[in-house]
């Protein structure tokens, strides 16, 4: 799993976060992909559900790593298969510095 966009950059109020979502296909989901793409549906739907529930701030991009680095986004490492979950947490953006009051002035 990998982060772009503006979460990804630090923005102070991002719309949405956006996610590269890498993974093996095998024939199950091969199958499930043609039969919903036969019927007119979304492929990745199903694993979409499962991923972000009713989420509306997540844009899960699937497959698309080569595309996205091809057309010069900027991707970041957010979890990869094997990691305990907690290093996505720890692996996410680092907070945006805090806003400071006009006329303030940071110290070193």
């Amino acid at each position: 799993m990998l982060i772009f966009g503006s979460y990804a950059r630090g923005a102070l109020n991002p719309s949405d976060v956006d996610l590269v979502v890498e993974h093996r296909r095998d024939d199950r989901l091969t199958s499930e992909f043609l039969h919903a793409l036969s019927y007119g549906r979304d492929p990745s739907a199903s694993m979409k559900r499962a991923l972000k529930g009713n989420s509306r701030g997540l844009q899960i991009h699937f497959g698309e790593r080569k595309t996205l680095e091809a057309e010069g986004f900027e991707l970041t490492p957010l979890w990869t298969r094997g990691e305990p979950i907690g290093t996505a947490r720890a692996g996410s953006p680092p907070s945006p510095p805090t806003p400071q009051p006009a006329g303030h002035h940071a110290t070193t």
